[in-house]
């Protein structure tokens, strides 16, 4: 049976489930945005269907004849089965949670990517820097940046490694002393995240040598995005994560600051699961759909 002539007996059912139900032509007709010669064509093409006349058009109200009777159950198990069908085809909703520089940079684009190969899949994302209780917070996934250092869960994921630059726009490197060694950036504007710097100072590492540069946090701020945007507009030395600046180092509008030199500190992002949700088909193919989109663009 053809997908057309599928769609017409199911529109004949319903038709006859409803003139059976209001025992009125005109009436099951209002009932279902349809004209009354629509309704009297639909009984009249299912009854050439049956072979037999399924209503007594004499009677007020209609009264169904044996035949219509049989069709009517048949109709409406076929019409709640159907419902019944489209009701277990729930759609899901995936709880995301993570930092607020992350999901702006990455989120928008992964998860567009993920949804066109699974529409039925709803994504719900809370930027968040704080550490949080995925049971009590009601989320799926957590994706946090922690320290190489940092102890993990047996069924944490590791999704990449996060390298950190030290970075500043060309006009800005262009307007101020040149950049030789790390003790230059005690004269220079310096952008300061925070959880980068111990006792004020920055950490330079090259070859087996390591040193410390005390900074001036000419402007400070908890958020690696803005301090982005400030680096962008020309706004000073920043030491910002890879997964931010890549893009704007390949494309010039960055450079790295003594490049030979590191930080020396190595972060990670991981994604945890929620002990409710652990073995989950949704949640398994997004982390791997995630794992390998992060590796395509980093």
């Amino acid at each position: 049976m053809n997908a057309p002539k599928l769609s017409s007996y199911l529109n004949q059912f319903q038709v006859l489930i409803k003139v059976a139900e209001t025992g009125n032509q005109s009436r099951a007709a209002r009932e279902l945005g349809l004209t009354p010669s629509a309704v009297s064509k639909s009984l009249t093409q299912l009854e050439g269907v049956v072979g037999n006349a399924l209503i007594s058009r004499e009677s007020r109200p209609i009264q169904l004849t044996a035949s219509g009777r049989r069709i009517l159950q048949v109709a409406r198990r076929v019409i709640a089965d159907i419902e019944g069908l489209a009701a277990s085809v729930e759609t899901e909703t995936l709880r995301i949670n993570c930092s607020v520089a992350f999901g702006c940079t990455h989120i928008p684009r992964i998860s567009n990517a993920f949804q066109q190969l699974h529409p039925g899949v709803c994504i719900n994302v809370t930027l968040d820097d704080r550490l949080i209780n995925l049971a009590r917070d009601e989320f799926d996934i957590a994706l946090r940046i922690s320290s190489e250092a940092a102890q993990y869960e047996e069924d944490d994921t590791c999704l990449m490694d996060i390298s950190w630059f030290y970075c500043a726009s060309p006009e800005y490197l262009k307007c101020h002393p040149p950049i030789h060694t790390p003790a230059d950036l005690r004269f220079h504007q310096c952008l300061v995240y925070p959880q980068m710097t111990s006792e004020g100072r920055w950490t330079f590492h090259h070859g087996v040598k390591s040193e410390t540069v005390k900074v001036m946090p000419y402007f400070s701020c908890n958020s690696s995005l803005l301090l982005l945007q400030r680096a962008l507009a020309h706004g000073g030395v920043a030491c910002l994560p890879d997964y931010l600046v890549s893009h704007y180092l390949d494309s010039g509008k960055l450079i790295r600051v003594l490049p030979a030199h590191d930080p020396g500190v190595t972060h990670r992002l991981q994604a945890i699961v929620s002990p409710s949700v652990q073995g989950d088909k949704t949640i398994i193919h997004f982390l791997d759909f995630l794992k390998t989109a992060l590796q395509e663009k980093m």
